[in-house]
């Protein structure tokens, strides 16, 4: 079973039936399920009620691209080695994509695209990092919800291991 490829069908399932819910539906939604979708600029200006215990400061935010980098600067390493160096994929990857991919993985994309996505989603995490850290100024009066941050920070480890989950060499041993 192919977990990032679930994880992202919930993900946005939840997101288009949530938002789907909250556009047609806000005025007869429980106050709470309304709040805790918003935040930022279309958030309530006061803090009120049950939504409030599970909001965090949406300075936060910096903590996706930390986890980003982190992903995607592997995820480059491991790349550059096997397509550009020709080493082998570490063993203990392989079993990890194994376990978050599945078994029956075919190469469908060739390694220059694979490499390309790689190059171009990593320069935008660690833009997205500099700009969220050193340019962006969060306010101190600004929330999100947790569950914001939950996704926040499953997608771009996601999204890594999405590029090389059916890359040539990465899914090599696989049916």
């Amino acid at each position: 079973m192919n977990l990032v490829l679930l994880l992202f069908a919930v993900m946005s399932w939840t997101m288009i039936m949530y938002s789907s819910l909250i556009n047609f539906f806000e005025d007869y939604l429980p106050n709470i399920l309304v709040e805790i979708f918003k935040y930022g600029k279309v958030a309530s200006s006061k803090r009120q009620g049950l939504h409030t215990k599970i909001e965090i400061p949406k300075a936060w935010f910096k903590h996706f691209y930390v986890v980003a980098v982190v992903a995607f600067a592997y995820i480059f390493y491991v790349t550059t080695r096997v397509y550009v160096i020709g080493a082998n994929v570490p063993e203990w990857f392989l079993n990890f994509l194994i376990i978050c991919c599945g078994q029956s993985r075919i190469a469908h994309t060739p390694a220059t695209k694979v490499y390309l996505a790689t190059i171009l989603l990593s320069l935008q995490v660690f833009r997205r990092y500099y700009d969220t850290h050193y340019v962006s100024v969060f306010g101190k009066d600004s929330f999100m919800s947790v569950l914001h941050y939950i996704a926040g920070i499953f997608h771009y480890p996601g999204a890594a291991i999405a590029i090389v989950c059916e890359a040539p060499v990465f899914a090599k041993n696989c049916k």
